[in-house]
This record gives C-alpha cells, structure tokens and sequence, in this order.
C-alpha cells in the first residue's frame, strides 16, 4: 500500500476528530475539504459522513467526493483514492468562462457572475431571487465563492464585459445548471 503525505494524514486526522460537528470545514494551502453528517431519515447512510476534497496541483485542482465509511480507514481509503485520482483528474485554474463542468466549477462561475452583476450595476442577489422565486435557497454567500474561487487558483476574467465575455458567463452558468439565472442575466444584459 501506498504511503500517504503527512499532510494528508493531518488532514485525516482533523476531519476525524470534527466528524461530529454538523458540518466542519478544513482548509489549507493545498486542500480544501468539507464534511458533513448523514441526515437523520437516510438510513441508509447510516454510519457514513459525506466528505469531499479539493487539492490543488500543478496546473489546477482535483477533486473527490463520496459518501465514506466513519472510521479512520474510510478516512485512508478515500484519501488513497484522492492520491491516485490527482494522476488521472485535473480541472485547469484559473478557470475559464465557458469552461466544462467537471464538479469543480461552481464557486468560480458564480464568482464571475458577480463580478459581471457588479460591472453592469446588476444586484445578484435579486437576480437570484427572481431566477428561483420557488425556493428558500437565498442566494449564494457572494464573497465566499470569490475567496474559494481564488483558493483555487483564480478566474481568468475578461478586461470588460463585453459580448464575448457575456455569452462565456452565460455558457458558464448553464455548465453548472443554473439555466434560470443565466436567463435572467441574459435579459438584464439584452443578450439575447
């Protein structure tokens, strides 16, 4: 078997000793991960924590997620997995609009969004709002996806937001499947 970095193993070791926190946070200059507990009317999750990793490498950042077993080998096994997929996955930072979704994407399309809605005098937040009135959902904390986009290695923006720029983000937002708010940029913007 495989030996793991020792910063791996500091990492194992702080999200084991934080699994019974309702939801618990873990970040360095290399990973980010976050955990959380199975909700209580899932029995079938019974003794498992979600758990997903962002790490950064050369180039960008891979990713893993998956429901794991609570012990500290589920804990091994799932960095083990993280160890070997940083040889096969890499999404490219900065981000580039219209760049795939591959799972990675989301706090950077959202990033760009503002930063969009910000240069065009656009109020995100009711955007949002209007986009998905049926939900409860407010919208996304603006200043946490800017700060993990940049933890990721950045957003590659445009000089100026012109038209270009414009049908990137809005590429960018149906890639991450928020259709409702880039239509509702789109109108705001006349792009259509």
């Amino acid at each position: 078997m495989k030996t793991l970095p020792l910063y791996y193993h500091t990492a194992i070791a702080a999200l084991y000793a934080a699994k019974l926190a309702p939801d618990f946070e873990y970040c360095t200059d290399t990973l980010y991960a976050y955990c959380r507990g199975a909700p209580d009317h899932r029995l079938d999750l019974l003794g498992r924590i979600y758990l997903e990793v962002f790490e950064k490498i050369p180039g960008g950042i891979t990713f893993l997620n998956s429901w794991i077993t609570d012990t500290p080998t589920g804990f091994r096994e799932f960095f083990t997995e993280l160890s070997r997929r940083k040889k096969t996955f890499l999404s490219p930072r900065p981000y580039q609009l219209s760049q795939g979704c591959d799972g990675t994407i989301n706090a950077c399309v959202l990033a760009a969004f503002k930063q969009a809605c910000d240069a065009h005098g656009f109020d995100a937040n009711a955007l949002y709002q209007a986009a998905y009135p049926e939900h409860d959902d407010r919208p996304p904390n603006w200043e946490d996806c800017r700060r993990r986009a940049e933890w990721e290695g950045g957003v590659a923006l445009p000089p100026t937001w012109d038209r270009a720029a414009l049908q990137g983000l809005d590429e960018s937002l149906h890639e991450i499947n928020y259709h409702s708010l880039a239509a509702k940029f789109c109108q705001a913007v006349d792009l259509r």
